[in-house]
């Protein structure tokens, strides 16, 4: 259970969260702060606000989505296991729209110098250049 401290709101429905009642964290893997979605990025809820959300289950796939990726640890560009995380970048959401041309790039992992050498780098520096310190997408994302 995420930590609740005295006070906290569900980030839904804007009631107080009690230390006794379930709760669901939302992790972060929202990286466009253009997204329809970013608003979940990183907060915790009462569980049954985000059951009767309406982004409920689009949210849970794009979950499960980048959980799945993110332990495979497989280069998209060249296909090999990524062993050393010190060499692992991971972009988990950049769009939840599937018109938008950032979908494609969702839940990719990358080995540092493929990723560098790569189309997606451009992509992503002209997208979010003021929003994203690339090092911090590298091994250290989690989802709980």
């Amino acid at each position: 259970m995420p930590f609740i401290y005295r006070g906290m709101r569900c980030k839904l429905c804007g009631q107080r969260i009690n230390s006794d009642e379930k709760t669901f964290l939302i992790p972060s893997i929202f990286l466009n702060k253009n997204d329809e979605l970013y608003k979940y990025n990183d907060i915790i809820v009462h569980e049954n606000c985000f059951l009767y959300d309406k982004n409920y289950n689009k949210i849970k796939n794009l979950i499960n989505s980048v959980q799945e990726e993110y332990k495979k640890k497989i280069c998209c560009i060249c296909i090999e296991k990524i062993i050393n995380a010190d060499d692992f970048i991971f972009l988990p959401i950049l769009s939840s729209n599937i018109n938008d041309p950032l979908y494609k790039h969702n839940c990719k992992a990358f080995h540092k110098n493929c990723y560098i050498k790569s189309d997606v780098k451009n992509i992503v520096k002209s997208n979010f250049i003021n929003e994203l310190n690339i090092n911090t997408i590298g091994g250290q994302f989690k989802c709980q």
